[in-house]
C-alpha cells in the first residue's frame, strides 16, 4: 500500500472529488505528529514534503487540512511533544530504522494509552529498510 492510499483510507475521502475547498464552511484539520530518532531528520523531511503535497490536494478536494508537528517543531522539549500527542494529535507517525529509541518508544506508548482513553491518535509505523553487507 502506498503512503497516499493509506492516508485516503485513514481520512475516508476520495482524492478525485472536485469540491472547491474555499466554499466549504468548516475545514477539518487532522493533526499529525512525526516521531523518530534525531538522526532520521532526512526521512522526516521527506515525509513532511509528501504530507505537504497531500495537504494541498486534500484542501482542494475535500476541505481537509493536515497540520504536521515533529521534533523540528518543538526542539528538545519532550513535554511539548507529549502535550501535542495527548491533547491534539489525530495521527502519530513513527519512523524507525534499526531500533526504537527510548523517547520514541515513550511517545508510542503515550499515544497508545491516549488512544485507549480518548479514541485517538491512530498510529502508523514506517520501517526503513537497511541493506546488509
Amino acid at each position: 500500500m502506498s503512503i497516499t492510499s493509506g492516508f485516503e483510507k485513514y481520512i475516508n475521502v476520495s482524492l478525485g472529488d472536485n469540491t472547491d475547498y474555499n466554499q466549504l464552511p468548516n475545514m477539518k484539520t487532522i493533526n499529525i505528529f512525526i516521531a523518530g530518532a534525531k538522526e532520521l531528520a532526512p526521512q522526516r523531511t521527506k515525509l513532511k514534503a509528501l504530507l505537504s503535497d497531500l495537504n494541498h490536494r486534500l484542501q482542494r478536494s475535500s476541505g481537509i487540512r493536515l497540520s504536521v508537528a515533529s521534533y523540528e517543531t518543538y526542539g528538545n522539549d519532550q513535554n511539548d511533544y507529549d502535550a501535542f500527542i495527548t491533547n491534539e494529535a489525530d495521527l502519530l507517525m513513527l519512523i524507525l530504522q534499526d531500533r526504537i529509541g527510548q523517547k520514541t518508544e515513550d511517545e508510542y506508548l503515550l499515544a497508545h494509552k491516549t488512544k485507549q482513553a480518548k479514541g485517538k491518535p491512530e498510529t502508523v509505523v514506517f520501517l526503513q529498510h537497511i541493506e546488509e553487507d
